[in-house]
C-alpha cells in the first residue's frame, strides 16, 4: 500500500493540495470504514474465525521491485494512524529485510507495546526463497504481499481459492486405533495395525505417515471438488478482469492458471500437539517403557480420568515439549514439517499445478480440538490445541523466548506459503527504547534464520482475567488472535482461554 500510494503522496503534497494532518486522518476513515463490514457464517465457521477475522492485509515496507528498501512517508503515517484508531481491522502487517530501517521497526514496535496485536512482522529471506523455488522471477517475488492472514502472495499473479484447516491430531487417532475414527467407530484411514502391536518407535511413525499420506490425499480431492464447483457456478468477471492480462486472457478467475499457482493448499492445524505427543511416546513408552502402549490407548480412551491415569497425565505433561531448544523434540518437528511439505506437493489441482504446504490457524484449533480425543501431549479430550503452525503449544514453552524461537528456526520454513508464530510478552517488558531495540534484534535474528513470520501479545494475565469476569469494563481490549486482531470480549471462553494461557515472556533477550 504504501508503495503504489505513494506516487499520489508525493504529486498532492508537492501541489499543497493536502496536509500530513489530513492524510493521517484519511487513513484512520480507512480503518473505520473496514471495521462497518461484517461477515456472517455458521456455528463452527464462527469458532474457526473467532472475534469477526476479515483477512484483509495492508502490506508495507520491504523492497521495491527493484530490490530497493521501499520505506517511505506512507510507511510510518500508517503506522501512526494504526495507533491513534487501535480498531481490529484492518490488519497491517510489516516486511522486514536487512536494510530495513531501525527507525521503522522502532516505529512498529511502540504500535505493539500498546497491545494491539499490529502490526504483524513477515522475513524477506523465508518469503523469496519460497516463491524462488516456485519458479517466480526475482522482480515480481519481491513485489509479494499477504493474502489473508500471511500467505505469500503475487498481485494480480496469484489467488488462493481453496483454504482447508487440517486437524493433524485426528491422523494420530485414527493411527492408534488402525484407521478407526474412535468417536464413531468408522474405518476412516488405512489398516496399519493397532497402536498395542507396534514393536519400536519408528514403526509407529512410518504408521502415522501412511495414514497422514493417504488422508492428504483425501484432503486434495476434496479441494478440487470445492474448486470445481466454484469455477462452474461462480465465475466472478469483475475480479477475473482485474488479475494480471485478465481481460486479454478472456477466461474467469478459475479457468486460468496462473504465473504463481497457489489456488489450492494444504495447512496443518495442531501438528505441533502431535510432535510433543509422539516425543512423549518416544521417550515414556518405547524408551524408557515406563507405561506400556496399551495403558496409554486406556488412558486416552478413558480422557487421562482415574487416580492412575491423572498420575499418567502428568508424566506425559512433563515429557519434553517443543518450544524449548530440545534437539530431540525438534527433530520429530522438522521431520514432520520436511513431511508434510514434500507430500502436499505431490497432489495436483484442477487448476493446474499442485497444492501448496501453508501454515496457519486462524482459531481452527477450537473446533479441531472440540471434534479431537485426548492426545499422548497430556490434553484433555476437547481442548483447544496449539495455535500458530511453528508456535509452541501453550504454556510448554518454559526457556524464554530465544528457546521457543531456536525450535522454530530448524524447521524449514522455506517450503511452506506460510508458517505462523504468536509470541506473548507482558507490557513491563517493552517500556523502554531498549527494550524495544532488543526485540527489534530478536525478530531479524529470527527472519536472518529463515523464520517467516512472528507477531505479538502484549498484555498481562491479570488484565485478561479482568476482562473475562468484567466484560463491560474492557470493551476496547484487542488482542492477536491468529493472522488478525481481535476483541477480547468477542471471543468464546475456549479462545479466551487460549489467549490468557499463551506463555507470558518477562523480557525479549
Amino acid at each position: 500500500f504504501d508503495q503504489y500510494m505513494f506516487p499520489f503522496y508525493k504529486k498532492d503534497i508537492a501541489a499543497e493540495r493536502i496536509t500530513h494532518t489530513e492524510i493521517l486522518e484519511l487513513l484512520q476513515c480507512l480503518r473505520i470504514k473496514d471495521m462497518q463490514i461484517n461477515r456472517t457464517s455458521g456455528k463452527l465457521a464462527r469458532q474457526k474465525n473467532a472475534g469477526m477475522a476479515k483477512w484483509h492485509n495492508m502490506t508495507i515496507g520491504g523492497v521495491t521491485s527493484e530490490g530497493e528498501d521501499a520505506t517511505n512517508a506512507l510507511s510510518y503515517l500508517i503506522l501512526d494512524a494504526l495507533k491513534l484508531c487501535p480498531v481490529p481491522h484492518h490488519t497491517v502487517t510489516l516486511r522486514v529485510h536487512d536494510g530495513t530501517p531501525e527507525d521503522l521497526m522502532l516505529k512498529a514496535l511502540e504500535v505493539v507495546k500498546t497491545g494491539i496485536g499490529m502490526p504483524a512482522f513477515v522475513g524477506y529471506k523465508s518469503y523469496i526463497g519460497y516463491l524462488a523455488a516456485e519458479g517466480v522471477p526475482l522482480k515480481d517475488a519481491r513485489d509479494y504481499a499477504m493474502a489473508g492472514c500471511i500467505d505469500a502472495a503475487i498481485s494480480g499473479k496469484s489467488r488462493i481459492a481453496s483454504y482447508g484447516m487440517f486437524i493433524v491430531p485426528k491422523v494420530l487417532e485414527a493411527t492408534m486405533h488402525n484407521g478407526i475414527e474412535p468417536q464413531t467407530g468408522a474405518q476412516l484411514g488405512p489398516t496399519t495395525g493397532d497402536f498395542d502391536g507396534f514393536a519400536s518407535f519408528d514403526d509407529f511413525l512410518n504408521a502415522f505417515k501412511a495414514h497422514l499420506r493417504d488422508f492428504l490425499g483425501l484432503h486434495a480431492q476434496k479441494n478440487n471438488i470445492e474448486l470445481q464447483v466454484s469455477r462452474e457456478l461462480f465465475p466472478d468477471p469483475l475480479r477475473s478482469s482485474l488479475m494480471h492480462a485478465g481481460i486479454k486472457a478472456g477466461k474467469a478467475l478459475l479457468d486460468r492458471t496462473f504465473p504463481f499457482e497457489n489456488g489450492a493448499v494444504m495447512n496443518p492445524v495442531g501438528m505441533i500437539n502431535v510432535v510433543d505427543s509422539l516425543a512423549a511416546v518416544k521417550k515414556l513408552v518405547f524408551e524408557e517403557k515406563k507405561f506400556s502402549q496399551k495403558e496409554l490407548k486406556a488412558a486416552l480412551s478413558s480422557n487421562w480420568e482415574g487416580e492412575r491415569y491423572e498420575k499418567m497425565r502428568k508424566a506425559f505433561l512433563a515429557a519434553p515439549k517443543y518450544g524449548n531448544n530440545d534437539d530431540d523434540v525438534d527433530a520429530i518437528a522438522i521431520d514432520l514439517f520436511r513431511f508434510w511439505a514434500d507430500t502436499t506437493v505431490l497432489f495436483e489441482t484442477c487448476l493446474g499445478g499442485t497444492h501448496k504446504p501453508t501454515g496457519v490457524s486462524v482459531s481452527a484449533q477450537w473446533p479441531g480440538g472440540t471434534l479431537t480425543g485426548a492426545t499422548p501431549d497430556g490434553r484433555y479430550a476437547g481442548e483447544c490445541m496449539a495455535d500458530g503452525t511453528v508456535s509452541a503449544m501453550r504454556g510448554m514453552d518454559l526457556h524464554g523466548p530465544t528457546a521457543a524461537l531456536n525450535s522454530a528456526m530448524k524447521i524449514d520454513q522455506t517450503a511452506y506459503q506460510a508458517a505462523l508464530l504468536n509470541m506473548k510478552f507482558h507490557p513491563s517488558s517493552l517500556k523502554t527504547t531498549d527494550d524495544l531495540r532488543k526485540l527489534s534484534f530478536l525478530i531479524r535474528t529470527y527472519f536472518s534464520q529463515n523464520g517467516k513470520h512472528i507477531q505479538f501479545n502484549v498484555v498481562n494475565r491479570k488484565t485478561l482475567r479482568a476482562a473475562q469476569k468484567r466484560p463491560e469494563k474492557h470493551k476496547d481490549l484487542l488482542v492477536r488472535i491468529a493472522g488478525y486482531s481481535a476483541h477480547f470480549i468477542q471471543l468464546g471462553k475456549p479462545m479466551l482461554e487460549v489467549i490468557i494461557n499463551r506463555t507470558e515472556h518477562e523480557k525479549p533477550v
